[in-house]
C-alpha cells in the first residue's frame, strides 16, 4: 500500500514537472475604444481561430483614457482609436510610427431612445424639447466631440439655437459611449447619441437615424505601438483586422469597412 501510494506521489510530480515545462502561450494586448466591443470580441475569435498558439487580451474604454494610460506607461501591443486626434498624440510622442498608423473603419452618429420611448420622441427637433433628458459622451471623448459636431450642423437645419436648447437638456456626460448605452438601457434617460454601431449592438433600443449631410464620419486608427512587447504578433492581428475576414465581421457589426 505505502509503495502504491509513492509510486503515485512519484508519477503525480512527474507530470506537474512535465506541465510545468510547457512554454506559455504569448500573449498580445489590445487596447481598443470601447465602441469597438462586440466587434472585436468577434474578431479576437476569429483571430485566435487562425492563430491558436496566441493568446489575445483587451482592454476597453474611451480613446482619451487608453491613450493616457499609454502615454503614461501602460505596455500594449496595439491601440485602436475612435479618432485621429488620440492616436496623432501617440505619435507625436514617438510612441507610434507616422507609418503604421492607418483608419481600419468608418462611423457615424445617431440617437437611441428606450424601448417604450417615454418622451414620446419622434423626430430629431424633439430633442430640443424643455424636461427632455438627454445623455451624451464627455466632450473630449471622441463619440462627445463628434455629437456636438452633429448638434452644430442640425442649426442649420432648425434654427441658430437648436443646438445651445438641445445641450440645455444634457443630464449627464459620461466616460465613454457603453455608459450612455446603459443608461438609455436603462431607461434614465430619454435619449442618448452614440455610434451607429453601439445601436446595431442593442437592438431593443429604438433608433433615430441624422441626415448624411448633418452627420459626421468618425474614422478609427489602429497601429502597433513601437515599444510593442510582441511587434511580430501585433502586426499579425492588424493584418486580420485589414483582411476580408477581419472587415466583414466590423461591418456585421454596424461599422463601415475602408476595404469591403
Amino acid at each position: 500500500m505505502k509503495k502504491h501510494v509513492l509510486y503515485l506521489l512519484i508519477f503525480g510530480l512527474f507530470v506537474f514537472s512535465r506541465c510545468s515545462m510547457q512554454p506559455a502561450k504569448p500573449e498580445i494586448t489590445i487596447f481598443a475604444a470601447a465602441s469597438l466591443t462586440e466587434a472585436f470580441n468577434f474578431l479576437t475569435l476569429g483571430f485566435s481561430g487562425q492563430h491558436p498558439e496566441i493568446t489575445v487580451s483587451i482592454s476597453y474604454s474611451g480613446s482619451q483614457t487608453l491613450r493616457t494610460q499609454i502615454l503614461e506607461g501602460a505596455q500594449a501591443d496595439v491601440f485602436a482609436s475612435a479618432n485621429l486626434k488620440h492616436m496623432d498624440d501617440l505619435i507625436a510622442a514617438r510612441l507610434v510610427e507616422p507609418d503604421h498608423s492607418q483608419v481600419f473603419v468608418t462611423n457615424q452618429i445617431v440617437v437611441v431612445l428606450p424601448a417604450d420611448n417615454p418622451a414620446d420622441v419622434r423626430t430629431l427637433e424633439s430633442l430640443a424639447t424643455p424636461g427632455l433628458k438627454l445623455v451624451m459622451a464627455a466632450p473630449e471623448v471622441p463619440v462627445g466631440s463628434y455629437s456636438l459636431d452633429v448638434l452644430s450642423a442640425l442649426n442649420g437645419l432648425y434654427d441658430p439655437t437648436y443646438q445651445a436648447r438641445v445641450l440645455a437638456n444634457l443630464v449627464s456626460s459620461e466616460e465613454n459611449v457603453k455608459q450612455v448605452i446603459a443608461k438609455v438601457q436603462l431607461g434614465e434617460v430619454d435619449a442618448g447619441m452614440v455610434y451607429r454601431s453601439d445601436a446595431v449592438a442593442a437592438p431593443e433600443l429604438i433608433v433615430l437615424p441624422i441626415p448624411e449631410e448633418y452627420n459626421i464620419t468618425a474614422e478609427y486608427a489602429i497601429a502597433p505601438l513601437t515599444a510593442a512587447p510582441h511587434p511580430d504578433l501585433a502586426e499579425a492581428f492588424l493584418e486580420y483586422v485589414l483582411s476580408s475576414k477581419g472587415q466583414a465581421i466590423l461591418e456585421r457589426w454596424g461599422f463601415t469597412p475602408v476595404r469591403p
